[in-house]
């Protein structure tokens, strides 16, 4: 597609009606289809260009026009039919323009305020997986036979000069994000290097100097990300240069690029160093020598090119290399924690967002329950904060790549009360002295906290059998009226292991809440299940089991409740062997099965002990801990309005990634957070100048701001 003013008819479609009579109505239809194919398209752009300006960039897109026109054309020659047929299309391309532009329904005309912006669109929606079949995006049609990575890098390299403003609407209109996550590194870097050519560089030192400013400035809202335990990634590159873009409408383009590849080098070697405060020491004192050194055995030395660029930069200005360094060190530590008195350190992170979690975490008691939790104590250390340690690095899932360095990530080792990230032999011993009595006593506590808060009720239940990322099978129980999970477990190789499970859990319920469990809901896989009269001897309790699938149970009855007609793909039918199931029971399981959502996706969120290297490797104690997780997550996304059913990988896309900058003094905690992409949310729930103590840190206080 071209950025020149063009119209482009996709289809045209014509019936002509001749009087019954007309001596020779087939020359009539040549004749209209040549001055059609010949004409039309060209005076119908003429008449346009008298009503639109030409040098608007805008975009209409009119998905049909239905036009009757009445000519005389045996008195008309072609010139004469053409420019009235042009012109009553033009006039009809117009009235749909304009009855388009102040419509907020219907979905015939598309407005886009230039090219860039109709490609960021496609592009967003391309990577959201729902673009092709829309009938506004058939000129990207073309590309619907690459993969999703491919066809994001073509359209928006066709024209690499509007890269620049597709970039900056994307990150306006917060859908960056899944753009770049939808694209390889191979397809991220000729986008990056398209739109910011490599060879121009700042004209004077000022120059160099304010766009490092200006990087600073925005760095812990670009919501960089690690990739394959790398920062200076083009990945990275597009984010930070979106970010500058957005702050600074009239950004000059040169040395732009140099100056974000030297940043995020720079930030990559702080990571890489074993000493990081001693290499901003050196930079400080003009030692590029030694400072180099300090590279060496690290793989960072093709990335020496950027401590002296940092230098010419600073040219002598202390100040602004160790708040270069300050701002970039991503999770890392440049100061001297054992520092006293006022003195305060600050360090960048990519868990700033326990900070968010950490409100649910104490109106949940979850503190006290870390406290409390019955496992035996280890020899080098107390239980407590390696617990807290796991709990949180569940909260943050997606990050399971880089877990060997987000371990020892400073605000997760502050918040957690540890010096230092748990060793693998630490952690081996935990998890192999824990027993299943001692994961549902932690359960039970977690299941009182829920109901004390109003978050589980445990009068109608669903029951699912849920696969792990191993292909390893569990059973899960979960409350219908909140969607939490009350209790989860392991099949065994025993005999009806599902019925043994779904005791354990009823019983653990039956000692948390008062209310009778009065329906048990079973999912898919439960229909084939037999000896149901040993569920019911050993759970004595006036319980109605109602399947989901046919059961081959005798005296099984189905129902179709109201409004789940079978003309549906979400019909719902239900069976049961009770004599009946009233109708507000039925509306209940209806309106839960059609919104409730797979387990798995959240359960391997969660997991920590079925990765390629995993941090815990008892799957039991992994699963009861990420029970908590995701309702610490839950709790959390209450908070915000119209959030609670979202998946955690939404939460954590949305609310919780992205770099926060952490300022510590002796009794204060600071945590800027990011600029992430539903940051009103955020300042709608009240977090922005949020204060709690921390009762396992001698109540520290901490404190939330928003970046943006």
């Amino acid at each position: 597609m071209s950025s020149t003013n063009s119209t482009t008819i996709e289809r045209l479609q014509c019936r002509y009606l001749v009087p019954r009579q007309h001596p020779a109505p087939d020359d009539v239809r040549v004749r209209l289809d040549e001055i059609m194919r010949r004409y039309l398209v060209e005076v119908c752009s003429r008449w346009l260009a008298r009503f639109l300006d030409p040098d608007d960039p805008t975009i209409w897109l009119i998905r049909e026009l239905n036009i009757d026109l009445s000519a005389d054309v045996g008195s008309l020659d072609n010139a004469e039919l053409s420019e009235i047929w042009g012109r009553q299309i033009a006039l009809s391309i117009i009235q749909a323009i304009a009855a388009g532009a102040h419509s907020e329904t219907g979905d015939t005309v598309r407005q886009y305020r230039n090219q860039a912006v109709y490609t960021a669109h496609f592009v967003a929606d391309l990577s959201e997986g729902r673009a092709w079949g829309k009938w506004y995006y058939r000129p990207f049609d073309s590309l619907s036979s690459l993969s999703t990575s491919a066809a994001i890098r073509t359209a928006l390299t066709r024209e690499p000069e509007q890269i620049d403003e597709t970039l900056v609407h994307l990150a306006a209109q917060k859908r960056l994000e899944p753009v770049l996550r939808s694209l390889s590194e191979n397809d991220a870097l000729l986008i990056y290097e398209q739109g910011l050519p490599a060879g121009s560089t700042a004209s004077t030192d000022a120059g160099r100097s304010s766009l490092v400013e200006l990087a600073l400035s925005v760095w812990a809202s670009a919501s960089l990300a690690l990739s394959s335990k790398r920062l200076a990634t083009p990945h990275n590159g597009l984010r930070l240069y979106a970010a500058m873009r957005e702050r600074s409408s009239t950004l000059a383009s040169g040395g732009l690029r140099d100056t974000i590849d030297h940043l995020l080098r720079f930030a990559e070697i702080l990571r890489a160093v074993p000493q990081p405060a001693k290499l901003v020491a050196y930079l400080v004192a003009d030692d590029l020598t030694g400072a180099i050194q300090l590279l060496h055995g690290t793989g960072m030395m093709p990335y020496m090119e950027s401590l002296s660029f940092l230098q010419q930069v600073a040219l002598g200005d202390d100040a602004l290399l160790r708040r270069v360094a300050a701002t970039v060190a991503t999770s890392v530590a440049l100061q001297d924690q054992a520092r006293t008195g006022s003195a305060m350190q600050s360090f960048t992170t990519l868990l700033g967002g326990i900070s968010l979690l950490l409100p649910s975490f104490l109106d949940l008691k979850l503190h006290e329950l870390v406290e409390t939790a019955p496992y035996s104590r280890l020899a080098e250390e107390p239980v407590a904060p390696v617990l807290r340690h796991l709990l949180y690095l569940k909260c943050f899932g997606l990050l399971h790549a880089q877990w060997a360095e987000i371990a020892r990530d400073p605000l997760l080792l502050l918040l957690a009360g540890l010096e230092e990230a748990p060793s693998p032999e630490t952690l081996l011993r935990l998890t192999q002295s824990a027993t299943a009595k001692m994961n549902d006593k932690c359960q039970q506590v977690m299941l009182e906290q829920l109901a004390r808060h109003k978050q589980l009720e445990g009068r109608c239940l669903y029951a699912e059998l849920v696969e792990d990322a191993a292909a390893d099978t569990l059973l899960l129980i979960r409350d219908m009226k909140y969607d939490t999970w009350v209790y989860a477990s392991y099949l065994s190789a025993e005999a009806h292991p599902e019925w043994a499970i779904l005791i354990r859990g009823l019983t653990l319920l039956r000692k948390v809440i008062d209310m009778q469990v009065e329906y048990l809901v079973l999912g898919p896989g439960f229909e084939k299940l037999a000896n149901l009269d040993e569920f019911h001897h050993l759970y004595q309790g006036p319980i109605q089991l109602v399947w989901t699938k046919p059961t081959l149970l005798p005296g099984a009855l189905s129902y179709q409740p109201a409004g789940a007609g079978d003309d549906r793909e979400d019909a719902v039918t239900l069976w049961t062997r009770a004599p009946a199931l009233p109708r507000e029971a039925q509306a209940i399981f209806v309106r839960y099965l059609r919104r409730v959502k797979p387990a798995s996706s959240d359960l391997a969120y969660l997991a920590l002990s079925v990765h390629e290297q995993p941090l815990i490797t008892n799957r039991d104690v992994d699963l009861a801990w990420s029970l908590l997780a995701r309702a610490l997550m839950r709790a959390f996304a209450r908070r915000l309005m119209g959030f609670d059913q979202s998946s955690l990988e939404y939460l954590y896309h949305n609310f919780l990634a992205g770099t926060s900058t952490v300022h510590v003094q002796q009794d204060l905690l600071e945590v800027q957070l990011p600029c992430s992409p539903l940051h009103v949310i955020l300042r709608m729930a009240g977090v922005d100048g949020q204060s709690y103590a921390l009762p396992w840190l001698n109540d520290i206080q901490v404190s939330l701001a928003l970046t943006c």
